[in-house]
């Protein structure tokens, strides 16, 4: 953080750059622009006898002067460029600015890196020393896992395979799906999103009434947007669909409930309630029913 917060600023990225300014700032200095030169200064002017150089203000004079004024800043211009120089000042000659410190921690980083290096090495030497010298089950688990290992990789080939493959094919399908739980139960939920969202969106144009590859899909994005508290991407998320399942109707009367639409909610609830085999979550639709007449009590 440290290293990202010290490249944010320009002025440590280039000696160059540091050096551009710092010119910059020395000829803004030069030229000694005064805040109040304005138009009324040099009008007041050319009406003495003597010019503030003390030559005569003659009609050449007068008018060199009528001629080259607006060469000069307003009052205006004169306030942005002072704040300008008193900027890069302050930046360039405050005491705590190092003009290599971004070198300096270059340098830091590069031993880092050495470092981590060096210990992956170690690492390595030690673990092929711990498999050489592994006995009887140690030594039975280290080959296990590192066949796991193995598998897992080859499976994840075969996965991104078959996606670049076959995108449009159920096999894709199914792996999203399957993809879709891992990364979940990693705590990667946007990536679960991701893949969720394409499974049914690839058969957002289908005729068919019922897909349960679909459903399935369905079911676990909303769970995922309840955990999130985002109801209303609940809504969204089943608003286009025709057929909706026990699972769906009540994912929807609780996304209903949350949004205090109780009335809609209860009419979700009895309609899965309707639909639902199940004698245990019949039960517990009831309990939600039952906690809507509570709300409107209230």
């Amino acid at each position: 953080k440290e290293y990202f917060d010290i490249i944010k600023n320009p002025i440590n990225l280039d000696q160059k750059f540091v050096a551009a300014l710092d010119n910059v700032q020395e000829n803004l200095y030069k030229l000694k622009i005064p805040a109040s030169a304005t138009k009324a200064f040099f009008e007041e002017l050319i009406q003495d006898k003597n010019c503030i150089c003390d030559r005569e203000m003659n009609e050449k004079a007068k008018s060199s002067i009528n001629k080259n004024k607006e060469k000069y800043f307003d009052e205006d211009r004169a306030g942005i460029y002072n704040n300008l120089k008193t900027e890069i000042r302050e930046k360039l000659y405050a005491t705590d600015f190092d003009k290599n410190l971004l070198e300096k921690k270059n340098d830091e980083f590069k031993v880092l890196q050495d470092r981590r290096e060096s210990a992956d090495g170690d690492l390595q030497l030690a673990d092929q020393n711990r498999k050489q010298n592994a006995t009887g089950d140690l030594a039975k688990k280290m080959s296990k896992k590192e066949m796991l290992i193995k598998q897992k990789e080859d499976l994840s080939k075969e996965i991104d395979q078959i996606n670049n493959n076959y995108p449009e094919t159920l096999y894709s399908d199914f792996v999203r799906l399957s993809q879709a739980k891992k990364e979940f139960s990693k705590g990667e939920k946007n990536k679960a999103i991701d893949l969720l969202k394409i499974v049914i969106d690839r058969h957002s144009d289908s005729s068919e009434e019922f897909n349960p590859l679909v459903t399935a899909a369905q079911v676990r994005l909303c769970r995922i947007y309840i955990s999130q508290k985002e109801y209303q991407k609940v809504l969204d998320t089943l608003s286009n669909s025709e057929v909706l399942t026990a699972s769906l109707l009540e994912l929807k009367g609780d996304a209903e409930n949350a949004l205090g639409q109780y009335e809609i909610a209860r009419v979700s609830y009895m309609r899965a309630l309707q639909n639902s085999p199940s004698q245990t979550t019949r039960a517990l639709i009831n309990m939600k029913i039952s906690d809507i007449e509570g709300e409107k009590v209230e």
